[in-house]
């Protein structure tokens, strides 16, 4: 398991903070992963939330993440 790209989330200084896909993974990897990697396409800045858009198995989904926590949002199918 694991991504085709790498995504991650960094301080000030450059320093990774979170890796996207292992949050991702370890929120939602059973249900949506089943050895099919992580392909990130573009992340984008909603009212100073992250949403990262991400394709698993030709579908494309989009999904928020709290920054200081790491917690992961909803997962919502992109059409």
């Amino acid at each position: 398991m694991g991504s085709f790209n790498p995504a991650y989330i960094l301080d000030g200084t450059n320093q990774i903070i979170w890796n996207v896909a292992d949050l991702f993974i370890a929120t939602y990897g059973k249900k949506y992963c089943g050895g099919v990697k992580l392909h990130f396409i573009d992340v984008i800045n909603e009212n100073e939330t992250l949403c990262f858009i991400i394709n698993i198995a030709n579908c494309d989904f989009r999904f928020s993440i709290n920054i200081k926590t790491g917690e992961i949002g909803r997962l919502i199918e992109t059409r």
